[in-house]
């Protein structure tokens, strides 16, 4: 009975403190809190200059919270020596709280990037003002210039730039890469990683377009793209790819789920494929004092349009020679991707150390102290097999033959 008393004592006392403790502290109105969606990171002199897209309760001048007819966000601009001063900057340039729970994109410009950014990912990694989730890019230029970007496909546009980066990822030519993860390619050997590299597009149009800047700096383009991925090593930018390089690359690391391709066949035209399956395998050997990497790729796809009227009689024959056609395509995308990313970049974006050190350690150790001269030497032996479905061409082709 003594403990039944106590036990409902301590109940009754934790309510009563969480009933009276509730209201203590002070409370932020949502139109007093300026919800940060992503940081731009520039170089301004020795110091940095951050653009911070925040999302603008008011609706940029409509009759509700949120108005979906224009664009709901506002950016502000401030400097500092570090990062941590720029961001105590921002918050004295204008009149409300900064949060930043919700950022969703960490946007580096492409001088910040040639430069070491792991300590900047350590800094976003270590507090409040990011989450390992969050998603992290390079701009073409300025990040200044992506951050004040108008676009209207959105209610704010750092969706619209998650989701550009999400389409290029699930067509196979892009790679979304979270803060956590890249912080995890930057401890690698080489300290490589790769992230998706956007650029503005600004047309004579874009002025007069809604919303509201603090600052005048950015050039307020149209449109955002995805133009490739950024290549870093040391931890440091040291190249980029284009989309379809990427995709080479992506075929290498095993990492395409699904992509579109376009083969032309000389004299009739082109044919539009749709990749639905794929599988990749990668084994080293070691012969006279060389690394060859064995790479394997098998790709399954259906065709899903015609480019010419000679083509409209689709008969096996140029089945296989659409096969061939593409399995030639794939290899070229390849070999272009490990002819910049490793033998140029030197930057091991395919993790090849461990994959020599789980094949034989003692090869592994004998290259170690010299490792930023072999990468570069690596040969790729790349073959790849490509089936295309010919449920309905050979039903076709019967029909034809009646």
């Amino acid at each position: 009975m003594k403990y039944n008393g106590r036990l409902w004592l301590t109940m009754l006392m934790l309510t009563t403190f969480m009933l009276i403790s509730s209201g203590c502290g002070p409370s932020v109105q949502l139109n007093e809190r300026a919800i940060v969606q992503a940081i731009g990171i520039d170089r301004e002199g020795e110091g940095y200059r951050l653009s911070i897209q925040y999302f603008n309760p008011e609706g940029a001048g409509g009759q509700s919270a949120v108005d979906a007819s224009r664009v709901n966000t506002r950016v502000v601009e401030s400097s500092g020596k570090t990062i941590q001063e720029a961001i105590s900057n921002a918050v004295l340039k204008q009149g409300k709280e900064m949060f930043y729970g919700q950022n969703k994109l960490i946007l580096f410009g492409q001088q910040v990037a040639q430069e070491d950014v792991e300590p900047l990912m350590s800094f976003f990694m270590n507090n409040s003002h990011s989450s390992p989730g969050i998603q992290v890019a390079v701009a073409q230029g300025r990040a200044v210039d992506i951050i004040h970007t108008k676009i209207e496909q959105s209610i704010l546009p750092a969706d619209s730039i998650l989701k550009l980066i999400e389409n290029a990822d699930q067509d196979g030519r892009i790679a979304q890469i979270r803060a956590i993860d890249f912080m995890k390619m930057l401890h690698n050997k080489q300290r490589s990683g790769l992230l998706p590299l956007l650029a503005p597009v600004e047309t004579p149009s874009s002025e007069g377009k809604s919303g509201e800047a603090d600052s005048g700096q950015g050039m307020q383009g149209d449109s955002v793209e995805v133009v490739g991925s950024a290549v870093f090593t040391q931890g440091r930018l040291s190249g980029s790819l284009s989309l379809t390089q990427t995709r080479g690359l992506n075929w290498v690391r095993d990492k395409i789920e699904r992509s579109t391709m376009t083969v032309e066949i000389p004299g009739q035209g082109s044919c539009s494929l749709d990749v639905y399956e794929t599988d990749t395998e990668m084994h080293p050997d070691f012969h006279d004092g060389e690394i060859v990497m064995h790479v394997k790729i098998h790709a399954d796809s259906r065709i899903v349009e015609l480019m010419a009227d000679e083509m409209q009689d689709f008969r096996y024959p140029d089945i296989l020679q659409v096969e061939q056609l593409q399995e030639q395509a794939i290899e070229e995308e390849c070999r272009e991707a490990v002819r910049i990313a490793i033998h140029e970049c030197r930057s091991d974006v395919l993790n090849l150390v461990n994959i020599i050190r789980q094949k034989s350690e003692s090869e592994w150790i004998s290259r170690e102290k010299r490792w930023d001269e072999e990468i570069a030497r690596i040969q790729f032996d790349i073959d790849a097999t490509c089936n295309i479905d010919r449920l309905g061409v050979e039903a076709n082709d019967r029909n034809t033959e009646r």
